[in-house]
């Protein structure tokens, strides 16, 4: 390369810095123009204001469940039946009757599923066993719904869907 081309090669490098800092320049006047001091403050107030009911939900954990996990089971829309997870041991299971039919739901130990059900898909009975905070399982012809709630624990590894 000629020294030249290389002396154009910087006065229009040198010039577009010059230009890219004008517009920059003007950017920021104009906008000081419409946003004044005072509305900058408004802005941070309201802003950090805005993790106020985030920051009460952690503190006071209002959606109901104290320190646990659980299983939450509802049909057509109304809680059925509320099962503590983290605490239960041993083999229990139960019917849910609808008026489209029934679901068998089976507890081991921390783990709950549906094991039976005389709709036709049973697609609710390949799910398996649920145990993890935030998983389902659903019997869409009965409108039955278990999902886990609760706290996860340390040794449960959070997915970013699942929070």
């Amino acid at each position: 390369m000629s020294l030249y081309y290389l002396k154009q090669y910087c006065i229009m490098k040198k010039a577009k810095r010059y230009i890219i800092k004008n517009i920059l320049l003007r950017f920021e006047r104009e906008i000081m123009k419409i946003l004044k001091k005072f509305d900058i403050v408004i802005i941070i107030v309201l802003l950090l204001l805005s993790f106020i009911p985030y920051g009460a939900i952690m503190i006071f954990n209002i959606n109901g469940n104290s320190n646990g996990v659980y299983a939450k089971i509802t049909v057509n829309g109304e809680e059925y039946k509320i099962v503590r997870l983290d605490t239960h041991s041993g083999v229990e299971e139960f019917n849910v009757k609808t008026s489209k039919g029934y679901n068998t739901i089976k507890l081991e130990d921390e783990k709950i599923a549906i094991v039976d059900a005389d709709c036709n898909d049973k697609v609710c009975e390949r799910v398996g066993y649920i145990y993890k905070v935030g998983q389902t399982a659903v019997c869409l012809p009965h409108k039955l719904i278990i999902e886990i709630t609760g706290e996860v624990k340390e040794t449960e590894e959070e997915d970013f869907i699942a929070r």
